[in-house]
């Protein structure tokens, strides 16, 4: 079931070409580099969790599409222009400690 509902969620993000997928799941940050197909790709999607807000913070695992992560309660914060979007992971003291900019 699992394999199957990934199956579908990554063929509906490539057929619309998403350019950020959310996800709030693993109770730690953690940011992806751009992927398409399971590699690395300049036209892919950069994926991006975060929150752990009221729970145990987790290490992030070491895997080869990892950009940035770290083990912290966070928020995104989102700013969206008319020719690219920028995301500011905010920790839980007010300080931005990652920044990444999509086009």
């Amino acid at each position: 079931m699992i394999v199957t509902l990934n199956v579908y969620l990554f063929n509906i993000i490539y057929r619309y070409n998403l350019t950020v997928g959310f996800e709030n799941h693993s109770h730690t940050y953690k940011r992806t580099k751009l992927i398409r197909a399971e590699k690395e790709d300049p036209t892919g999607t950069l994926y991006i969790g975060d929150g752990a807000w009221g729970v145990t913070v987790y290490e992030p695992g070491d895997f080869w599409y990892m950009a940035s992560k770290a083990k912290k309660r966070n928020f995104i914060h989102v700013i969206v222009g008319p020719q690219n979007m920028t995301l500011r992971a905010v920790d839980d003291s007010g300080q931005i400690f990652d920044t990444v900019t999509v086009y």
